[in-house]
């Protein structure tokens, strides 16, 4: 076949069979892992690979989700044994993670390979595909895969023969993928997102200095914007007496972030900027205690810290925004420090 590659080493899960009792939709729901999980560990790896750290910023700029999600997303895979995490903030992934890293992205491959090469799909196309099923595929159909693959590498003439008799019944049923097509354009898209941008007016700051201001303060504002929904949830997640003693600890908070997030969007249109939201964010109905509350508005205010720390050697150079961002900075690591010591007492 043209572009076949050999050699393939299928790495799996073994804590997870793969004949199991007949699958059912509540199957989707036991995946070893989730699809925004598996971009995680990939990008922890990706990161590593190319620059030899990772960290929670540069996951968040390469996944477009704010720090926010990512130091949510990454502790139940730091639970999980996964990813582990050193003094300097540097992320890793375990042997675990990296044997699921490997097994996710052959998966990918063998995928790829099985939509384009066998079934015709557009490369682009193939590629999407893949990487929307590579983490939902079970190791029994991963190795028929590659075991098809095989079969149709080992004898070129024999996989041009099969293939060309499945590109003519392909032909043939073309109407059907005309009546696919049509279905699809039926269905409303799931994903709600906002992206504005404003016009630009001539100031101090330079035209692309400016661009660069507005793209990292726009940053800020998703961060701002996204933990003031965490808080807002987490008043209603918390229940009982609990709620009577972190309640008025996270009323302030999402007061406090609001307040952030209106002061921030101000200073986008000051540039002459449109405020541009696009958050990544599924909380669930999972009830937590009070401690289980600070221990994530800790989590969340960390990576706030963490956001303005980046965004200030962004700026240096605008005295005003240097300053505004020192201000933030300052509030944020009061906010940290408290919540470390009520976790504390």
């Amino acid at each position: 076949m043209p572009g076949a590659e050999g050699g393939y080493n299928v790495r799996v899960d073994a804590s997870r069979p793969s004949s199991t009792a007949p699958v059912t939709w509540k199957e989707f729901d036991q995946n070893v892992i989730s699809h925004s999980a598996a971009h995680h560990l990939m990008a922890i790896d990706d990161l590593i690979g190319t620059l030899g750290y990772a960290r929670v910023s540069d996951i968040a700029r390469r996944l477009g989700i704010t720090r926010g999600s990512v130091s949510i997303s990454l502790q139940p895979l730091k639970k999980a044994g996964l990813v582990t995490q050193d003094e300097n903030r540097h992320l890793r992934l375990s042997e675990a993670g990296r044997a699921l890293v490997g097994s996710i992205k052959t998966k990918r491959l063998l995928l790829k390979r099985l939509l384009s090469e066998v079934l015709g799909v557009g490369g682009s196309q193939a590629e999407i595909d893949a990487c929307k099923i590579e983490h939902l595929v079970s190791n029994e159909t991963a190795h028929r895969v590659l075991a098809l693959l095989r079969f149709l590498d080992e004898d070129p003439g024999r996989a041009e023969r099969l293939l060309a008799d499945w590109r003519l019944a392909g032909a043939a049923c073309a109407h059907r993928a005309r009546d696919l097509s049509e279905l699809r354009q039926r269905v409303p898209g799931v994903a709600g997102r906002v992206a504005a941008d404003g016009p630009e007016t001539d100031n101090a700051v330079t035209t692309l200095k400016k661009t660069d201001v507005i793209q990292e303060l726009n940053r800020l504002y998703a961060e701002e914007i996204e933990a003031a929904l965490r808080y807002f949830h987490l008043l209603h997640a918390v229940r009982g007496l609990d709620l009577l003693l972190v309640g008025p600890k996270l009323k302030e908070a999402y007061r406090e972030t609001i307040e952030h997030a209106e002061v921030i969007a101000r200073k986008i249109r000051t540039l002459g900027g449109v405020p541009m939201l696009r958050v990544s964010l599924e909380l669930d109905a999972t009830p937590v205690d009070g401690r289980q509350a600070l221990e994530l508005a800790l989590t969340v205010e960390e990576a706030a810290l963490e956001a303005y720390q980046d965004c200030l050697r962004r700026v240096e150079g605008d005295v005003g925004l240097e300053d505004f961002i020192r201000q933030q900075i300052a509030v944020e690591s009061e906010h940290v420090a408290e919540l470390k010591q009520l976790l504390l007492d």
